[in-house]
């Protein structure tokens, strides 16, 4: 059944292999966060069962999920070799939706779908082990800003679906779609709501340095009007391809301890009133 299954394009021992690595990578992470107790109930296997529960948060908190994806920005990742950077734009397309509203990111979620693993065994090509070990850098960058953000990559899912999945670039090394979800808690002390908004209160802006993966079908679209319809193979657009693709600062661990979730007695360390994530349109409908 397995030998069938590769013949129909499934790479039945990478995946295998592949999904080794990237829960070794998880358990890695398991302790990253003081209010989350993860219960490996696997007997060693990677695909075994796994639970988690919260600790020491503060009487009458209450749980949430906030899921997204980093939509087409999988393009000019694969265009920049930028691999090892992208879980930043994941986690800040969804843990920034809890913060915001003064919440604590605690748990992460992904799924990953591939057009294909690539393959790193003896038999290997060139290009099949670029892919693959571009996909790894890509699960190895997770790990590390897991670490940064005191998050536990909790589990994962790799699937190769093959022509299910493709790109703008028929030829991308790596063609991908990444999206995952985010669990973490409130207070309804602890809200960040707008409601205590008034006049003569401080407006302090965060610097992005790229486009997170916000309007990135526009920026795609500029760059093939500047630089031709295949731009991902115009050496001239290198730097533009770089420049763009940069990811996502992530101030969700500063918005965290700004908000006391790393006090001993849970009191924010400054009051936030509002957090507005400023993009597209969001200067006149968010913020004004």
């Amino acid at each position: 059944m397995a030998n069938a299954y590769t013949a129909d394009g499934v790479n039945v021992s990478e995946g295998d292999s592949f999904s080794a690595f990237a829960g070794g990578i998880c358990r890695s992470t398991y302790g990253y966060n003081p209010y989350v107790t993860v219960n490996d109930m696997s007997r060693g296997h990677f695909r075994g069962p796994r639970t988690f529960n919260f600790k020491g948060l503060p009487e009458g908190y209450a749980i949430d999920a906030a899921p997204d994806g980093i939509g087409t920005k999988v393009v000019l990742i694969d265009a920049a070799s930028s691999h090892r950077q992208a879980a930043r734009d994941l986690v800040a397309m969804t843990c920034g939706d809890i913060t915001r509203f003064g919440g604590l990111p605690a748990v992460f979620i992904n799924v990953l779908d591939v057009k294909t693993l690539g393959a790193n065994g003896g038999s290997a090509s060139t290009y099949e082990r670029a892919t693959n070990q571009a996909f790894r850098n890509l699960m190895e960058g997770l790990g590390e800003v897991c670490r940064e953000q005191n998050l536990v990559a909790f589990k994962g899912e790799t699937a190769e679906l093959g022509v299910c999945v493709g790109s703008e670039n028929r030829d991308a090394m790596t063609q991908f779609n990444w999206a995952g979800t985010a669990i973490g808690v409130y207070h309804p002390d602890k809200m960040i709501t707008g409601e205590t908004l008034a006049p003569g209160q401080c407006v302090v802006a965060f610097q992005e340095v790229g486009f997170r993966s916000n309007g990135v079908s526009s920026v795609r679209k500029a760059l093939a009007k500047k630089f031709g319809a295949e731009w991902y193979r115009n050496s001239k657009a290198a730097a533009a391809i770089l420049a763009a693709a940069k990811p996502s600062v992530l101030y969700d661990r500063f918005f965290s301890w700004l908000n006391g979730w790393f006090e001993a007695d849970f009191v924010p360390i400054l009051k936030a009133h509002l957090i507005v994530h400023v993009t597209g349109g969001a200067i006149r409908s968010k913020l004004a």
